[in-house]
């Protein structure tokens, strides 16, 4: 934890550098593979954010579900 610093925007800096890391990942991916580096890091960063955004509203639903921990 950073002092100083609102959960907000732990959250969305959060956010924002596991976008730049799933682009990251796709262009380095495009680069081996020889595709389009914008069509492989939009692809990877679109995959990896549903895959975050569905573990984040599985936590959230299982929050609600079981209480707070």
């Amino acid at each position: 934890m950073i002092p100083g610093i609102e959960m907000t925007q732990r959250f969305a800096a959060s956010a924002v550098l596991s976008a730049m890391a799933f682009a990251g990942v796709g262009i380095a991916k495009a680069f081996v593979m020889g595709r389009s580096w914008v069509k492989s890091g939009l692809e990877t960063l679109l995959t990896g954010g549903g895959a975050a955004a569905l573990a984040y509203l599985v936590g959230v639903w299982l929050r609600h579900l079981f209480g707070a921990v």
